[in-house]
């Protein structure tokens, strides 16, 4: 496997793992300062990369599997997602039950399906933006539930003031202007959280940061 996809923070190993992991367009970077704050916080982050449009999810789960692999040690890692990464986590979740892994954190993951993408791939040019994540993921979704004894928590943006929800109206309120907040929740899931900030503003918010740390440490959000 082709490891020039992974970034390893500067923490010593003996801490907590965390690997990072993406969303649709992206390639990792945009995960930087989110990282940076785990790191501060005493976690050993890693940058999961995949071609989020090139290959299905199917695909994008088993590449995730084998970076938990490598990852493993005297602790299991923790997975922190955003956006269509949530859904790479779960599904490599649940193809991939005898891997350990610690907690999970899904930022901005429409894990049931996202109506942005439906509405985009109506028109052809958005349908090829879109590429294979859009039949293999975000048309539907991930199958519920999360499996039994993952401990999953789901932070939802409420801020639309950007986004997607400007050139196509009529994305479900609340929402954090690409995905509604009701998109974001799954069965199975052991918490939730909304945090005030657009789809990509979670990965700079302070607050989303805070409730991320708060949850690999616990396993709830704070109040």
């Amino acid at each position: 496997m082709d490891l020039s996809g992974y970034h390893r923070g500067s923490r010593a190993m003996s801490a907590e793992p965390v690997i990072l992991i993406h969303g649709l367009w992206m390639a990792g970077a945009e995960m930087t300062l989110l990282g940076s704050r785990l790191a501060d916080a005493g976690f050993a982050t890693t940058r999961f990369r995949y071609p989020s449009t090139q290959k299905g999810i199917l695909q994008h789960a088993d590449a995730l599997a084998e970076a938990v692999r490598q990852n493993a040690g005297p602790r299991a890692p923790h997975l922190v997602c955003h956006s269509l990464g949530g859904l790479v986590a779960v599904t490599m979740l649940q193809r991939h039950p005898e891997l350990p892994v610690g907690r999970v954190v899904a930022l901005g993951s429409p894990l049931r399906g996202s109506w942005m993408a439906r509405r985009l791939a109506r028109h052809g040019w958005g349908a090829r933006m879109l590429g294979f994540s859009y039949e293999s993921a975000l048309k539907n979704g991930v199958k519920p539930p999360v499996p039994v004894g993952i401990e999953m928590g789901s932070i939802a943006g409420t801020l639309s003031v950007i986004g997607a929800n400007k050139i196509f109206r009529g994305l479900p309120e609340p929402s954090d202007g690409t995905v509604s907040l009701a998109e974001t929740h799954l069965e199975g899931v052991a918490d939730h959280a909304t945090v005030r900030a657009t789809h990509m503003g979670l990965l700079l918010s302070t607050t989303a940061a805070e409730q991320t740390e708060w949850f690999l440490r616990g396993g709830s959000f704070a109040e």
